[in-house]
């Protein structure tokens, strides 16, 4: 935090120690070394400094100024440590900043926090910034905030420390990586070449930015997969490209022959597009003003097909700092206003670096917001196909580190992925690293279906919760789509899920289900009816226990989903010499029925919205015949294993079960046994046949 921001909050009172008499190279070095500071160029800051500390060692005042410049500069962050430590011991609130001021101010242990946050001495980083929080007053809102936000990262690093994802990391090493900051890895489908950004000596003109560092060139080298050819053909881009000003690379389009560079255009930083013709990468076009504005654009990543282009503005509009948005790509070759991704992606923190996967839906960032372990984190987040983005999820620590995780670049394939990271251990500031998925990522299923009325059938817009039965954590919270009930969410396999549905004036829908490990399939269907806690009064008449005809009013019990007037408590108008009728035809016990219209997709087991009809003609028949005791076989088709269809089929006839249940037939009334593909009705040898195997009959077992 730059001193003048430390001076709007103090007021000065002068110390009088052995310290105060200073000789005139301590003042005028410490004024110069304080002006680096305020500019926010650490670099040259950092040795004055550390010079000072040899004329007046112990100095709380120079011992919080090496610590800062530590913490903000291109090299390690916990070497600041020690020297906020002893910063700490003497803090005061007269401090002013300068030269002969022999305290430190209040925010070492701010510093110091943030500093053992870098080196994961995560309790000691919480102690330190609630000890900051204890000198403030209300008027600090802005600070409190700010501390509040960094304990918050502090228990969210804590949390994902707890679950390492597997993987390996690996430093691309030099000449890629030096000891000054190199980012934003471009990287071929190949992985043959890697194009970077570095602020490393030997920049085009040798300018120095007011931070001390170099501006920003555009580099390319080698990849490749054998190590000993990494970083050959090590050099600037081009003149085409780089300029005496900051470029910057930011992507390439799927066939690698645009690619995407970032300008400053004086502060006003834009997005530009170079061409590869002729072997050579063109002179830059500036994307058009639906893309870039007045504003401050930094980054871009194109889809696949080349419709869509996800960007970061700080333009207004959005939820505050850099935003990530996107321009879709009209009829006439122009390009759509841009949007906002809206509130599940965008934060009131920076969001930075997306890059949208060649499916088209899986978009990977970078946030300061969200559950961060500190800095910029690397999210990912999936779109519906209602054009609903997922809650983003954190990759997971070793990736992320309580330092800045920027610029995520995966391959097609999710195998490898290459980022830059600020963690400890590199070469300087930020380095570019190659990531080896050890394990495969955890395969995910997409469920998707419609939530509608049960008697209507009409959408209704409900919403939906589910949650991971075992550990009772949250794993989504959507609302389905108010045109036509549908929903859209993604889940791991593996796992057993509570899923609830509430709406308005509905009975809450709620199911555990579980995913296997083992499911063939990356999509399943699954359409869920709600039952009115309101529903129409029906007079029907009905023979009691003692024989006398009645009429009765059915009312809609919310709790036990079923007409008060029980089925054991009335019992329809027949008698057990009365013949068993369903669908005009007389069945005895031992008898099985198919469910002719209750078919299922292959690989699932969820209920067609055309299912109801038949299923509703049953719910009727079992309420005429209250003793009556049925049996549901499910069948499969022969594409799997036994062991898979076996379960497949089981899941069918509980999905049959569980609707008869929720339209009010007793459960003890009802067996259920799936029989995989052991019994077919039809050959497997074409889609028809597959789907008559791919059914539920009913028999039944007693009256």
């Amino acid at each position: 935090m730059k001193k003048i921001f430390v001076l709007l909050f103090f007021v000065v009172v002068l110390g009088n120690c052995g310290f105060s008499q200073v000789s005139e190279t301590f003042k005028t070095k410490y004024i110069l070394a304080d002006n680096y500071i305020i500019e926010g160029n650490y670099e040259d800051a950092l040795p004055i400094f550390l010079f000072l500390d040899t004329l007046q060692p112990g100095n709380p005042n120079i011992s919080f100024n090496i610590g800062i410049c530590y913490i903000n500069s291109i090299l390690s962050k916990t070497k600041a440590i020690p020297y906020l430590e002893r910063a700490v011991e003497k803090v005061s609130l007269n401090y002013m900043g300068l030269y002969d001021d022999i305290t430190a101010p209040v925010f070492a242990y701010y510093y110091l926090g943030r500093a053992y946050m870098s080196g994961y001495k995560i309790d000691d980083a919480i102690t330190n910034l609630e000890k900051f929080k204890n000198y403030l007053t209300e008027k600090d809102s802005a600070l409190i905030k700010d501390a509040n936000r960094q304990i918050e990262m502090c228990y969210n690093a804590k949390k994902l420390m707890l679950h390492p994802v597997t993987i390996k990391i690996e430093n691309l090493g030099q000449p890629i990586n030096s000891a000054y900051p190199e980012y934003s890895p471009v990287v071929y489908s190949d992985e043959s070449s890697i194009i970077f950004t570095s602020r490393r000596a030997g920049s085009t003109c040798e300018k120095k930015d007011v931070d001390g560092k170099y501006f920003e060139d555009i580099y390319i080298a080698t990849l490749g997969n054998d190590k000993k050819n990494r970083g050959k053909n090590f050099m600037k881009i081009g003149s085409n490209i780089n300029t005496c000003d900051h470029e910057a690379s930011v992507s390439i389009s799927n066939d690698s022959k645009q690619l995407f560079i970032y300008k400053d255009d004086n502060g006003d930083g834009n997005i530009y597009v170079s061409n590869f013709v002729n072997d050579e990468w063109s002179a830059l076009e500036k994307l058009p003003p639906e893309i870039n504005s007045k504003y401050w654009e930094t980054h871009a990543s194109l889809s696949a097909d080349g419709t869509t282009l996800y960007f970061v503005s700080n333009r207004s509009g959005g939820f505050g700092g850099r935003d990530i948005w996107m321009c879709e790509k009209l009829t006439d070759g122009n390009w759509s206003k841009a949007i906002n991704l809206g509130a599940t992606i965008n934060t009131e923190y920076d969001e930075e670096s997306p890059f949208i996967l060649p499916d088209g839906v899986t978009l990977y960032f970078a946030s300061k917001g969200h559950e961060s372990m500190g800095g910029f984190d690397i999210f990912t987040s999936t779109l519906s196909e209602q054009g609903v983005w997922s809650t983003p999820e954190n990759i997971g620590y070793p990736i992320n580190t309580t330092d800045d995780d920027v610029f995520y670049v995966p391959t097609k394939d999710e195998k490898h992925a290459y980022y830059a990271s600020a963690k400890e251990g590199g070469f300087g500031d930020l380095d570019i690293y190659k990531l080896y998925i050890v394990a495969p990522k955890e395969p995910i299923v997409y469920i998707k279906g419609n939530i509608l009325d049960d008697l209507s059938y009409r959408p209704i817009v409900s919403k939906i919760e589910i949650i991971d039965s075992k550990t009772h954590e949250t794993i989504s919270k959507i609302t389905s789509d108010k045109e036509n009930g549908e929903y859209y969410v993604s889940l791991p396999t593996g796992k057993t899920y509570k899923l609830t549905v509430s709406a308005d004036n509905y009975i809450a829908y709620q199911e555990i289900f579980v995913i296997p490990d083992t499911i063939l399939k990356t999509e399943i269907s699954k359409t869920i009816l709600l039952q009115s806690k309101v529903i129409a009064a029906k007079v029907f008449p009905v023979k009691a226990i003692d024989n006398k005809e009645k009429e009765y009013k059915t009312i809609s019990d919310a709790d036990i989903k079923k007409p008060v007037l029980s089925e054991k408590a009335a019992v329809a108008n027949i008698d057990k010499e009365t013949k068993i009728v369903f669908d005009n035809k007389e069945i005895k016990v031992g008898d099985r029925v198919a469910l002719n219209n209750v078919l299922f997709d292959f690989d699932k087991s969820t209920l067609r919205p055309e299912s109801i009809v038949e299923l509703n003609k049953w719910v009727t028949f079992l309420k005429k015949y209250p003793d009556i005791k049925i049996e549901l076989s499910g069948h499969t088709d022969n594409i799997g294993n036994a062991e898979y269809n076996n379960l497949l089929s089981d899941n069918r006839t509980k999905t049959v079960i569980e609707y008869f249940i929720s339209q009010g037939i007793l459960k003890d009334r009802m067996q259920g046994k799936g029989y995989g593909f052991n019994q077919p009705v039809a050959t497997n040898d074409n889609d028809a046949d597959r789907q008559k195997n791919r059914r539920t009959e009913i028999r039944i077992i007693g009256y």
